[in-house]
Order: C-alpha cells, then sequence, then structure tokens
C-alpha cells in the first residue's frame, strides 16, 4: 500500500467532494480538502500528538504511517466520515478498523499549560461550523469552559446565514434572538458565510480566534452557545441579500 484517496464533502455548506491523498509510505497528505492543512499539521507535530473529543482524548504516535492513527485524524477533521454513506467510500486500506476508545479520563481546555497541537485542535473545532451543527450539544459544555479562557472582543462583525422568507420577516426592530450553537463571524464583510442573510453584530463578548486558526485569513471571532441579540432598526436589502443590525445582550 502506498497511496489513497478519500473523497469527503468539504462541509454541511459544500457538498462538492473534495479530496484528501494519504501517502502511508511517505507519511504526507495532498488533495483540495479544506481539511488538508490541518491534517498536515498534526502529522507534522511533535509525537505523541494529542487530539481531542467530547469524551476524551487520543494520543497518536505515528499517524504519517498508521491506518487507524490516520483515520482517527480523519474522523477530527470530519466526523461523520466513520457513518454511512461516507465510511464505505473509503478506500480498502481502512477495511475493518475502527478507532480506538479515547482516554476518557482527559478533556482538552485552553489554558497556559495546553501543548501549541491540543490548543490548535480545540480552536480548530471551534471555528469549524460543521462540528458546530453535528455535535453542538456534546461541544458547547467542553468549548464554552475553553471559550471563557479567552478575552471578550469588542466591535462590529459579519455573520451570514441561509434563512427562508417567514425566518426573515421574524426579525423585527427591537425583537431578540438566542444562538443555540456555536456562532461563527469575521472582521470583514467579505469573509462572512455567502447567503441570503447578513448580520453586522455589535459584539461585547466575542472571542477572537484567528491567532489559532487554520484560515487566519477569515478573521474569525465566535459567540458562546447561548449568545442573545437585539435587532437594531429595520432590516435592508442590498441587491438579493437583507442585511439587519444586531447587538449583543446581556444572557
Amino acid at each position: 500500500m502506498a497511496i489513497h484517496t478519500i473523497m469527503l464533502p468539504a462541509s454541511i455548506h459544500d457538498g462538492k467532494l473534495r479530496s484528501i491523498t494519504w501517502n502511508d509510505v511517505e507519511g504526507t497528505v495532498e488533495g483540495d480538502h479544506n481539511k488538508v492543512e490541518y491534517i498536515r499539521r498534526m502529522l507534522a507535530a511533535e509525537k505523541p500528538v494529542t487530539v481531542g473529543d467530547p469524551g476524551g482524548t487520543w494520543d497518536l504516535r505515528d499517524p504519517a504511517h498508521d491506518p487507524a492513527e490516520f483515520l482517527t485524524l480523519l474522523y477530527m477533521a470530519h466526523c461523520p466520515v466513520l457513518d454511512e454513506p461516507l465510511r464505505s467510500t473509503l478506500p480498502p486500506v481502512f477495511d475493518g478498523i475502527e478507532i480506538p476508545p479515547p482516554d476518557p479520563g482527559e478533556i482538552l481546555y485552553i489554558d497556559e499549560e495546553t501543548t501549541p497541537g491540543a490548543r490548535q485542535e480545540i480552536l480548530d473545532d471551534i471555528a469549524d461550523e460543521d462540528f458546530a451543527a453535528t455535535r453542538a450539544v456534546d461541544f458547547a459544555r467542553t468549548f464554552n469552559d475553553a471559550l471563557n479562557r479567552l478575552p471578550d472582543e469588542t466591535g462590529s462583525f459579519w455573520r451570514g446565514v441561509q434563512l427562508s422568507e417567514v425566518e426573515q420577516a421574524a426579525f423585527t426592530p427591537g425583537s431578540v434572538l438566542t444562538w443555540a450553537g456555536i456562532s461563527t463571524t469575521s472582521r470583514r464583510r467579505g469573509g462572512a458565510f455567502a447567503s441570503n442573510t447578513r448580520f453586522i453584530i455589535t459584539a461585547r463578548r466575542g472571542k477572537d480566534i484567528q491567532p489559532y486558526s487554520a484560515r487566519p485569513r477569515a478573521e474569525e471571532v465566535v459567540f458562546r452557545p447561548g449568545s442573545r441579540f437585539r435587532v437594531m432598526g429595520s432590516p435592508r436589502r442590498h441587491g438579493g441579500v437583507l442585511e439587519m443590525e444586531l447587538e449583543e445582550i446581556d444572557t
């Protein structure tokens, strides 16, 4: 065995299949999937490298060459990979391989002693909307604690979401909304997710993850699950996009 190509969706917002090509002899990865850079960092990190899940952690010693450990990295990069229909599309090198249970005694948190690899893993997952959408309940407890260890960020940030006309109509001046999941925004208008609804958010307790993110150009600022916002003024349309201003309020 040497070269194995895995085709996975880039995210829940982009169903187009993108490639991760693993050379298990040279211990390298190539491809156009947005998680290739994350996997490269983990392969290059000092070993053992610790990666985390809400249930615990794995210490990977040779993910560049070991199929079980590489599959663990794939799982951390794109958790649906272990579920059908994706599991049956994986190359034969992964046939019959199961990810070992994590060490339940360790949960990754951000603090002064967290290793760079573990810290990056936490913040990548915070920034990843695919994780937020599929594991919001499990991650909320752990990542709220992690976010609390980062300083508050104030200012104006941009967030794009896709809403129906009925959902858009619910945003009236003075109304209050609560975002249940981890919510990502950008410092740049162009950094927001392309959609039919765009929020301009005046923040009081955002969390700047740009210094740690795998995608620093996105200039991401995230908000804890349960963050609340008030609609300021009347929404306005720019082309096909509805824009509205929100102000973060106390929870």
